[in-house]
């Protein structure tokens, strides 16, 4: 197991600003796309004014930020984040990013109503796309067929966080009601982009004209992600002599992408088990 470790006590006790903006994310569910987007929209579609700044730093993780390890200050130089990145000098509104539990990040998130963004992904496309990044990762040492990876990700062990995507989901979820969280699933993205971009303007605040909503549909489209060496995280492919052919940054980020690793047996199985999560609630997931 890699040596990455998480300041559960320094994230509780951080210093939470009103105007905060927090994305919230089980990893691979679409962290990286919307770390371009929400600059975008709150720089009112000015792309130029953030489209040269690596999405790690425009939109930094707070527990690796808060951390400093050895493995975390590589992390943090292959991501273009600066040793000494020091979030209380970044210009407000900050857009701050965790893969935690919605119950784990700062206390005061809640006291003072900080925004909240959750972006939710059908489980099967993230059991996916987080085995065919996690496999490329050469401080990942412990290498799983897709099988094995699936009793963990059953069992809720993501290496690095061990966390469960039925308890991720589920306790945002639980807070959608509240006038700041934006809960929003990354199928309705990808189908309504363009309207994406408009709720989450009027979420935040942002007046955008039509202009301005295509230039950042634009600029953010997959396909230009796909291309963008900052988005890609060109960097971190080189500092750890990952084949920028894998691209676990920016992969397909299509919906229904499992069906061409799943067997049958593994999509038998993995339907039971969602059945499981998911009874007694009344949210549900498209899967293609």
């Amino acid at each position: 197991m890699a040596e990455y470790m998480i300041d559960y006590e320094d994230i509780s006790k951080f210093e939470v600003r009103e105007d905060d903006v927090y994305l919230l994310t089980y990893p691979k569910s679409g962290t990286t796309w919307f770390k371009e987007i929400l600059p975008c929209v709150l720089n009112g579609g000015n792309i130029d004014a953030i489209k040269d700044i690596p999405p790690d730093a425009k939109v930094p993780y707070l527990e690796l930020v808060l951390s400093d390890t050895e493995l975390n200050t590589k992390l943090k130089e292959a991501l273009l984040v600066s040793r000494d990145f020091d979030m209380d000098k970044m210009t407000p509104p900050r857009i701050l990013s965790s893969h935690l539990y919605y119950e784990q990040l700062p206390k005061q998130v809640e006291t003072k109503k900080a925004k909240v963004i959750y972006i939710a992904r059908n489980p099967k496309d993230v059991a996916v796309s987080n085995y065919h990044h996690l496999k490329v990762l050469p401080f990942h040492s412990d290498s799983k067929s897709f099988d094995e990876y699936l009793d963990h990700f059953y069992e809720g062990k993501y290496d690095f966080y061990n966390i469960s995507w039925k308890t991720h989901v589920m306790q945002a979820w639980e807070h959608k009601h509240m006038d700041n969280v934006f809960f929003i699933k990354y199928e309705d993205v990808r189908k309504d982009f363009n309207g994406t971009i408009t709720k989450l303007s009027e979420f935040l605040g942002v007046k955008l004209d039509t202009a301005a909503i295509q230039r950042i549909a634009d600029h953010c489209n997959i396909e230009n992600m796909r291309r963008n060496p900052l988005a890609r995280k060109a960097n971190f492919l080189e500092n750890f002599k990952i084949d920028p052919g894998a691209n676990p940054f920016v992969r397909k980020g299509k919906v229904g992408g499992w069906k061409d690793v799943f067997t049958v047996a593994q999509n038998e199985r993995f339907d039971k088990m969602y059945e499981k999560w998911m009874e007694g609630s009344d949210l549900h997931f498209e899967f293609e």
